[in-house]
């Protein structure tokens, strides 16, 4: 098909329905060049499944980001890490690590042995200078690695540079190796720099260069400005399809400055590329998790985030799995605690290991270290291995175990003293009662040691650590550096309460509907069926009811690895003759990062385990609210506890209440009492609003408040805050938010003043947050503007919106359009506001709000704006403007 000039190309793919076509349709395309079957391919000439992956990209020397951007918009895991001092402000959050430093790159060594990433892209950045071509001035042909004689500020520079160009090679070469050593290994690299730097003639990069492929084109062919030839190496091929030069078709833009970002279009082309490469496997980056937003929004709750998809939140599949026979394990379950370390024996005491791994594994539960961590005891330091549980999100450590152990043999010493020398509490006699108890009654902890009884067991390699004088004591492993030396891998998702509040929805939906279940799946199916009778034949067989179960002393009943008891000697002074001596902590430290995520590895197993029991249970940390109807109350509670008895679990009967339509939970009181099943309220407890409006009393009578106080009673303040209906008590929290970062004593304001009297009078009198049950059907959708001109030298603003609302299926339209009042303006520009734009939009807002509010009030509503400033002060609530 000759041609000339610009022609578009149209690309059809025909596998099925080819008989369908009619003759002439037929006879056209094949004209056209297409290669049409004569019949419809077989179904077995389909191509293999394609299998989801939790697939990772990494992105070191990130930047802005862009690559991270680009590969999570197509479902992605990423990893952005750049320099502590990175001027650019990432599209994703970046993780700060110094490449400079071995440890570094032995944590991404072990996060590509432990994850599966399908990349490492590496731009190891040269060193700046005065002038346009910095690296000329430092490097030459013949002197790759820096120039002689260079100032010794500029020497330090350059390598600093080298030091990250080694080992960047290096871990290239590593890939390699295991790439050549395991057909399997699926970890690719790429490593960038403009085809102009010194850091290809490296040794260390001359000898890659036979072991990946190269990739030269020119930025400007992927977006950029400026005619910058760049050069990837890599291992992947597919990056071949980047590989462009300039055709001068389009003009440049000269800057003294190169490009310090990727253009969009080149990270999307990137990312593209990669996705490629992955499809030829027959693979795809598995879909996402339910967000927290998602969760959020679900429980009629406003996303922190403008970016969350509301989704119903639902698991991929429901197996029936039968529970082995606890005696059929028994023989060997009692092999096994015989050849635990006797610490971890003592603490796992009554637990059936085995059980619990067989059960996990019917479940395919992802953490497959879950079973080993237990019979060996869990870790405080080092690097955390993903569990599968939980989104990723790692950590470097502040410090590595041996760093600790150095700083430990000077710090050891000033802590000991620190608990000898502090004055007399009145809780000293009841932490140290509690302590003994822990030891030679719940056998938690070893039996006391003095100073030169630890430095003998441990030989001289310990770390003390300093319970905290409450009458719940919490053992503080921040103060003693141990936090520091660990390095966190998961990202624990808390949203018990969203789940719980969306679940009693929708069972009320259901009981007050149309007498059928529906469940809109996010794989795009529909879950559907008859409610059965039995729950429409009584109503007061079908009432939900809520309580909490709740495990007794969680995080003791995990056991601490034996390899880390010299970590946490917990340190107390004897009353009776003013003595210091050690406890060794046999269990999980309750003031230590690791057991965080430790502890909840295994809360949430005994979910997953609840849930196929169909229990419909909740998880927050130590905590599990369970929803259940009236009929069924009763064998819920008793499953419960039988399967927490059979696995070994202990739970806190004296504090468990029984179902009710209104229970305590996480903090809230959860209310299903209304008759008509058409709300349900998350209101405060009534003595935690007392205790924190006395608390509020006691700074207004003072006037003054130490800084502190500032976090925790901030922190009280806002958790209650938002479980009360409107945002009114947003602006409230703006006031008072600033007084966080302050020191000393903080005197109090007018406006601070008037803060806390606002959050006062809204916790003890402020509406609870009602959730509608049966969400209404369709959506208003809401579309304001506004305009600011000047006009014989003053400001002319108006403002106007319009509403779309759709009843009884058809569109129903208002709107509005008016002059903004000249006082209110002109107030304003009197407060120094130079652009009024801002405040004109956002009053366009609250005027569609006030206007319209018969039919925004309890409905769905989407407001459109296009002032991003507006955008984000009415999803937070809050604004920095004082105008």
């Amino acid at each position: 098909m000759p041609s000339q000039g610009r022609r578009l190309v149209l690309i059809a793919l025909c596998l099925q329905n080819v008989t369908h076509l009619d003759k002439q349709s037929a006879r056209t395309l094949r004209e056209l060049g297409f290669n049409l079957p004569d019949a419809e391919p077989p179904i077995r000439a389909a191509l293999p499944a394609v299998r989801p992956q939790r697939l990772m990209f990494v992105e070191l020397c990130c930047g802005s980001a862009g690559l991270s951007f680009a590969f999570r918009s197509l479902g992605f895991q990423v990893l952005a890490i750049d320099r502590a001092s990175n001027r650019h402000r990432p599209l994703v959050h970046c993780v700060h690590l110094d490449l400079r430093l071995d440890s570094s790159w032995t944590y991404l060594t072990r996060l590509v042995q432990a994850r599966q990433v399908l990349l490492v892209h590496v731009a190891p950045r040269e060193v700046p200078w005065q002038g346009r071509h910095a690296s000329q001035c430092l490097r030459s042909e013949a002197s790759p690695d820096g120039l002689p004689g260079l100032p010794p500020a500029w020497q330090s520079k350059v390598d600093s540079a080298n030091a990250v160009y080694r080992r960047t090679s290096a871990f290239c070469m590593w890939l390699c190796e295991q790439r050549s050593q395991n057909p399997e290994f699926m970890t690719h690299f790429c490593v960038e720099n403009p085809a102009s730097s010194y850091m290809w003639l490296l040794p260390d990069f001359v000898a890659l260069r036979s072991k990946c492929f190269e990739v030269s084109y020119d930025s400007c062919m992927h977006g950029g400005d400026q005619a910058k030839r760049q050069v990837l190496w890599t291992s992947m091929r597919e990056l071949g399809t980047l590989a462009r030069q300039c055709d001068n078709s389009h003009t440049h833009r000269q800057s003294p400055t190169a490009e310090a970002e990727y253009p969009e279009a080149c990270c999307s082309r990137y990312a593209a590329a990669a996705a490629l490469a992955l499809g030829a496997s027959h693979t795809m980056p598995a879909s996402p998790r339910i967000s927290n937003e998602s969760a959020r929004a679900a429980a009629h709750r406003q996303p922190r985030t403008s970016r969350a998809i509301v989704l119903v939140d639902e698991y991929q599949y429901q197996v029936t799995v039968p529970l082995p026979s606890g005696q059929e394990l028994a023989e060997q379950e009692e092999k096994l605690h015989a050849s635990l370390h006797p610490s971890v024996a003592i603490v796992l005491k009554g637990k059936r290991l085995l059980l619990l791994d067989r059960i996990a594994k019917s479940l395919d539960w992802p953490d497959k270290n879950l079973h080993s961590d237990l019979t060996h005891g869990f870790r405080l330091v080092g690097e955390e291995r993903p569990s599968g549980v939980f989104p990723l999100d790692p950590k470097p450590a502040e410090t590595s175990v041996e760093g600790l152990m150095e700083e430990a043999a000077l710090l050891k010493p000033l802590l000991w003293e620190k608990i000898s020398q502090s004055p007399d509490g009145p809780h000293d006699q009841a932490l140290f009662d509690i302590t003994h108890a822990e030891c030679h009654e719940k056998r938690w902890l070893e039996p006391p040691r003095t100073w030169s009884e630890l430095e003998g067991h441990f030989q001289g390699s310990w770390v003390p650590v300093e319970q905290r004088q409450k009458l719940r004591p919490i053992d503080d492993l921040a103060e003693n550096g141990v936090n520091s030396a660990f390095a966190p891998c998961d990202k624990l998702t808390l949203r018990a309460v969203d789940e719980i509040v969306w679940t009693a929805c929708f069972l009320m939906r259901t009981l007050i509907g149309r007498k059928e279940v529906h469940v809109q799946l996010s794989s795009g199916g529909v879950l559907a069926g008859p409610l059965h009778s039995f729950w429409t034949g009584d109503k007061a067989r079908a009432r939900p009811l809520v309580k909490t179960v709740d495990l007794k002393a969680a995080y003791k009943q995990l056991p601490l690895s034996p390899l880390d008891h010299r970590l946490c000697v917990v340190s107390v002074r004897r009353p009776l003759d003013r003595q210091v001596v050690g406890y060794v902590s046999k269990t999980l430290p309750f003031g230590a990062a690791a057991s965080v995520t430790a502890f909840n590895r295994v809360a949430r197993l005994l979910q997953r385990i609840l849930q196929e029991a169909r229990i419909m249970a909740s998880n927050y940390f130590d905590d599990y609210p369970i929803l259940e109807m009236t009929a069924l109350a009763s064998s819920c509670d008793k499953t419960v506890h039988n399967i927490l008895s059979l696995l070994g679990f202990e739970w806190a009967s004296d504090k468990e209440e029984d179902f009710a339509q209104s229970a305590s939970l996480l903090g809230v009181t959860l209310d299903l009492t209304d008759p008509a099943l058409g709300h349900v309220k998350v209101a405060n407890r009534e003595e935690k609003c007392a205790e924190v409006s006395s608390a509020i009393d006691a700074v207004l009578a003072k006037g003054v408040l130490r800084a502190s106080e500032v976090a925790s009673l901030f922190g009280r303040i806002q958790f209650m805050e938002g479980q009360l209906l409107g945002r009114l008590g947003r602006l409230a929290l703006m006031e008072l938010r600033s007084l966080c970062s302050a020191s000393g004593e903080l005197r109090l304001g007018k406006f601070e003043r008037a803060a806390f009297c606002n959050l006062r009078d809204r916790m003890m009198s402020g509406p609870a947050r009602a959730v509608p049950t049966s969400p209404p059907e369709g959506c208003v959708c809401v579309y304001t503007d506004g305009a600011c001109e000047f006009q014989s030298g003053r400001p002319l603003c108006t403002i106007g919106g319009i509403l779309y609302h759709r009843v009884d299926g058809k569109w129903n339209t208002r709107f509005f359009a008016c002059e903004m009042p000249p006082e209110l303006v002109q107030s304003w520009s009197d407060a120094g506001k130079r652009h009024l734009i801002g405040p004109v939009e956002l009053y366009a807002v609250v005027t569609a709000r006030k206007v319209w509010r018969s039919f925004l009030n309890s409905a769905r509503a989407l407001f459109f704006v296009d002032h991003s400033g507006v955008h984000a002060a009415c999803v937070s609530g809050t604004s920095r403007d004082s105008v």
